[in-house]
C-alpha cells in the first residue's frame, strides 16, 4: 500500500511536471519562431524600402545626365537663359512627387532652376562636402519647412565643361512617407531612412530628423554591417521594436523596418496559449484521474483486505467452533470416565474412597497435560504417558514407600481415547 501511494504520488507530479515542461519548451521554440518570423517580415520590407529608394536616386541620376546632355554645347551663359530655365521645369513635370530641380555653384550659389524651386537653397553645404570627401558622389538631406516645401534632397556633382556644379533634386517628402507608410501598416510599426552619419531623415509618421548618438544602438548596428536586426528602445516615441535594416545600394543610406515588441510577444501568445490551454487541459485530466484511479486502487486494496479478514475471521471461528465441540466432547467423556469411576468404586467397596479416586483422577489428568503440550497433533507418547504416572504422587504416595521402576520404549503415539484408559489401567 505505501509503494503504490508512491507511485501514484510520482505519477501525479509528472502528470504536472511533464505539461509544465511542455509549456516551457514550446514558450521557447514558438517565441523563437515568432522573433524568426518577425525578422524574416522586417527583411521583406526593408528589400521593398531599398528597391523605392534605390529606384528614386537612379531617377535623379538619370536626370542629372540629361541636364550634363543638353547642356553640351550649348554657349556660355546659357544656364541663367529661359530655355534652359523651362528645360529644368519639363524634367521637373516628368516625376510627380519632384518639387524642382536646380543647379548650384561649387559655393552653394544658384546657376539655375526649375519654376517653383526655393530660392533659397536646400543644401548643406558642410554637410555636402564632407560626403565627397568621404568618396560618396550622392549626397542626401532633409530640407524641413512647411509641408508643401518639406523636401527630401539628392545632390551629385555635375561637370559642365570648366563649371563644377552641383545637381539638386527636391523630392515630396509626403510622397515618401505614403511609401513608408504602406509598407508599416499597423499602429506602432515604423519604416524609415537613416543616413549613415546618424541621421533619421524620415519616417512613416509626420516628424522631423533626428541625428542619433553615435553610441545608439541603431549606429552602432549599422556601422558593424550592411544588413541586419537589432532591438532598441526607439528615440523618436519611446517604442521598443525589433528592427531589420540594410544599406539602399552603395549610398550611405540605410533602409529601416521595425515591429513593436509588443505585438511580438502579443502574437507569440496567441500562438502559445491554445497549446499552453492544451497541455494544462491534460495536466488536470490526467491529474484527476490518477486520483480517481488510485482511488478505485484503493478501494479495490481495502475490500481485497477486509474480504481477507472476514475469510481468516470465518475459518477461526469454524476452528474455534470445532475445537468447542471437541472440548465438550472430552469434557462429556471425563465427566462420563469420572461417573464410571465413581459407580466402580461403590459397587466394589459399598463406598467412595477419596485417596483413591484422587489417583484415578490424576491418571487422567496426566493424560491431559500431555495433551496440552502436544498440541501440534493432539496425540502423546505413551513412553512419557507411563513416566509420568510411575512418578505421579497422587498415583504412589511416598509415604507409602513404593517405588516403582519403568523402562518404556519412546515414540509409540496413541490417541486421547486410548490414552485414558490405559492410563486408568496403570493407575489400578
Amino acid at each position: 500500500m505505501q509503494w503504490s501511494s508512491k507511485a501514484f504520488l510520482v505519477l501525479r507530479l509528472g502528470a504536472m511536471l511533464f505539461p509544465l515542461l511542455g509549456c516551457l519548451l514550446w514558450a521557447f521554440w514558438s517565441g523563437s519562431q515568432q522573433v524568426r518570423r518577425m525578422q524574416q517580415q522586417g527583411a521583406e520590407n526593408v528589400q521593398l524600402i531599398e528597391l523605392y529608394t534605390d529606384r528614386l536616386i537612379q531617377t535623379q541620376t538619370v536626370l542629372k545626365e540629361a541636364v550634363r546632355g543638353h547642356v553640351e554645347g550649348q554657349p556660355a551663359g546659357y544656364l541663367r537663359t529661359a530655355e534652359f530655365r523651362d528645360f529644368l521645369t519639363g524634367l521637373q513635370g516628368a516625376q510627380a512627387a519632384s518639387q524642382g530641380l536646380a543647379l548650384l555653384s561649387a559655393d552653394g550659389a544658384v546657376l539655375a532652376a526649375s519654376r517653383g524651386f526655393s530660392d533659397t537653397p536646400p543644401l548643406a553645404l558642410e554637410d555636402y562636402r564632407a560626403n565627397l570627401a568621404a568618396d560618396s558622389e550622392v549626397f542626401l538631406d532633409r530640407s524641413v519647412g512647411r509641408e508643401a516645401q518639406d523636401a527630401f534632397i539628392i545632390a551629385m556633382p555635375l561637370r559642365l565643361g570648366e563649371t563644377e556644379a552641383i545637381f539638386v533634386s527636391a523630392i515630396e517628402v509626403l510622397s515618401m512617407r505614403g511609401f513608408l507608410q504602406s509598407i508599416a501598416t499597423t499602429p506602432g510599426q515604423a519604416a524609415s531612412l537613416l543616413r549613415e552619419d546618424g541621421k533619421l531623415l524620415m519616417r512613416n509618421v509626420p516628424s522631423r530628423p533626428i541625428l542619433f548618438d553615435a553610441s545608439s544602438t541603431a549606429a552602432q548596428s549599422i556601422a558593424e554591417g550592411d544588413d541586419g536586426h537589432y532591438r532598441t528602445l526607439a528615440i523618436s516615441d519611446g517604442v521598443e521594436r525589433l528592427y531589420a535594416f540594410t544599406r539602399v545600394g552603395n549610398l550611405p543610406l540605410f533602409a529601416m523596418s521595425g515591429v513593436p515588441v509588443a505585438d511580438v510577444r502579443r502574437m507569440w501568445l496567441a500562438q502559445a496559449l491554445p497549446v499552453w490551454l492544451f497541455l494544462g487541459a491534460l495536466s488536470l485530466f490526467t491529474f484527476v484521474l490518477t486520483a480517481r484511479i488510485r482511488r478505485s486502487v484503493s478501494d479495490g486494496l481495502r475490500q481485497r483486505e477486509t474480504h481477507e479478514q472476514l475469510a481468516a475471521a470465518r475459518q477461526l471461528a469454524e476452528q474455534r467452533s470445532q475445537l468447542l465441540q471437541e472440548l465438550n466432547h472430552r469434557v462429556k467423556n471425563n465427566l462420563a470416565v469420572i461417573g464410571s469411576l465413581i459407580s466402580f468404586q461403590v459397587r466394589l467397596t459399598g463406598k467412595v474412597d477419596p485417596e483413591a479416586l484422587k489417583a484415578r483422577l490424576q491418571a487422567v489428568a496426566e493424560v491431559h497435560a500431555l495433551l496440552y503440550r502436544a498440541q501440534e497433533n493432539d496425540r502423546i507418547d505413551l513412553g512419557q504417558l507411563l513416566a509420568r504416572l510411575a512418578r505421579s504422587p497422587a498415583i504412589v504416595p511416598p509415604e507409602r514407600g513404593i517405588h516403582i521402576g519403568c523402562e518404556v520404549e519412546e515414540g509409540i503415539m496413541i490417541g486421547p481415547d486410548s490414552a485414558i484408559p490405559l492410563a486408568l489401567i496403570v493407575a489400578e
